[in-house]
């Protein structure tokens, strides 16, 4: 007899204080080392690497990545 696995299902709730998670959207990478990463590219502009640097670190400024975040936890946070 087989026997079926449950899918783990994450809970919609916070941990800390039981109030419902909201969708947010969030930076993915760390915006200091973009900008160094897009710094570098302009100083080695005058070779291929350069330009490749830089448009590898103005995509990587520009993506975001979705997280569950409790808005009163949030607040108190910052």
């Amino acid at each position: 007899m087989k026997t079926r696995l449950r899918r783990l299902t994450r809970s919609k709730t916070c941990q800390r204080c039981g109030i419902a998670l909201q969708p947010t959207l969030q930076q993915k990478y760390d915006p200091f080392w973009v900008v160094v990463l897009i710094f570098v590219g302009a100083a080695l502009a005058f070779f291929l690497v350069g330009i490749v640097l830089m448009f590898t670190g103005l995509r990587m400024l520009s993506s975001k990545e979705g997280r569950w975040a409790c808005p009163a936890c949030a607040a108190v946070e910052t």
